[in-house]
């Protein structure tokens, strides 16, 4: 089962669909659109602008080529571009 974490709060849930990017609470929240984050928001985890800063970092320092293409290097890359599509995917 896939885990997702929340772009709000931070939570990790289990999404009932692909493109689910919130956990219920912070949906609901969303949906209502009053703005309210669920009370698990986390503020030591970084926002969602700050990752968008800081992907290009960590995928140069993580990439294959660095690395001798060695599998974690490759698998930790393509999770980092996974999750550098995901951000900008919700910020379109």
């Amino acid at each position: 089962m896939t885990v997702s974490i929340c772009i709000d709060c931070g939570f990790r849930f289990h999404p009932q669909a692909d493109w689910a990017k919130r956990c219920i609470r912070c949906w609901k929240a969303y949906k209502a659109k009053r703005g309210e984050l669920c009370e698990r928001t986390d503020p030591r985890l970084p926002a969602a602008d700050e990752w968008v800063d800081m992907l290009p970092r960590l995928i140069r320092l993580a990439h294959p080529d660095r690395h001798s293409n060695s599998e974690m290097a490759n698998k930790a890359t393509a999770w980092l571009i996974d999750q550098r599509r995901r951000l900008e995917g919700e910020r379109a």
